[in-house]
């Protein structure tokens, strides 16, 4: 059988976004929140409730989600109403379980539309690279809160799973929280989770959307340039580590001062770049001293608050 061509395989990218559309990306803003999702319990609920509260809403498929410490994310594909009173059913549960509080005076939601696959391919990534960027300890398959675990992820399948109609009475409603612990009996559970994969339409659409896997990793990997311009986008701070800063730093060297290396700029150059890194990909003022070897006391002048 021959391998299908790169135009072959973009069309049939197009074709699952024109089926399955229109995508939103669904999100509140943390910087006007408090710590919600703080502790693993509430953390498991935040992530069972998209399951319970997706059941009930009528065109509304999860494609990507990432719940964090003080905001959600979750792009769905079907009526932008539909997103809304998801959210509306999905906020008041939470705080039902929270009980009152001031952190949830800012979590209200934000939707995005997608125009073209393009835009939803780069915000998928950006919500599966949320997680473990900001958490360095964990890799795109082991952030538990996110639904970076089902992309292109050969070992997901093996993880133990039991049969939501298997457990006793006290053990579902720990799952749901309620009363009513009516869910589909064929719906798989991970310990006190309801199994991410009977409500985040990741192998069904989401994978579908990339030409493969390499596309999706090296998108995950490498486009740090999508990742800040949506992170502007929904107003969220940008976060790179080292050697993703490192990699940036050389190609604004290429494209701009046409040298392979920081090493090689000018001290005024330097600084230039080390302005351009701070205000675009959020450079913190000591990745700066590391990366561009800048003296701390210029760099502290540059950015006095950034250390």
């Amino acid at each position: 059988m021959s391998r299908k061509t790169f135009y072959e395989r973009e069309l049939e990218c197009q074709l699952v976004f024109d089926k399955f559309g229109p995508f939103y990306h669904l999100f509140t803003p943390g910087e006007q929140t408090g710590d919600i999702f703080l502790d693993r319990p509430v953390k498991e609920f935040g992530l069972n409730l998209l399951g319970i509260c997706s059941l009930q809403i009528e065109d509304f498929r999860i494609i990507a989600y990432s719940e964090m410490t003080d905001h959600l994310h979750v792009l769905f594909a079907g009526k932008e109403s539909s997103g809304m009173l998801f959210f509306d059913m999905y906020s008041q549960r939470l705080k039902r379980i929270v009980g009152p509080s001031d952190c949830f005076k800012g979590f209200k939601p934000k939707i995005l539309p997608l125009p073209d696959l393009r835009s939803v391919r780069n915000e998928i990534v950006y919500i599966n690279r949320n997680g473990y960027v900001v958490c360095p300890d964990h890799t795109p398959f082991s952030y538990p809160w996110g639904s970076g675990v089902l992309f292109f992820n050969p070992f997901y399948e093996k993880i133990p799973t039991r049969r939501y109609s298997s457990l006793t009475r006290d053990a579902k409603r720990l799952i749901c929280r309620s009363r009513d612990i009516d869910l589909p009996a064929g719906y798989s559970v991970m310990g006190n989770l309801i199994a991410p994969d009977e409500y985040c339409y990741a192998k069904g659409i989401g994978m579908r959307l990339f030409r493969d896997a390499h596309q999706y990793f090296n998108l995950l990997s490498k486009d740090y340039e999508a990742y800040s311009e949506s992170a502007k986008r929904l107003g969220e701070s940008v976060f790179i580590a080292d050697e993703e800063m490192y990699s940036v730093a050389k190609s604004l060297c290429a494209k701009i001062y046409n040298v392979k290396t920081p090493s090689l700029l000018k001290p005024t150059e330097r600084i230039e770049l080390a302005k351009h890194l701070h205000s675009d990909y959020n450079a913190s003022a000591k990745q700066l001293t590391r990366i561009l070897k800048l003296d701390k006391k210029i760099v502290n002048e540059l950015f006095p608050s950034a250390y």
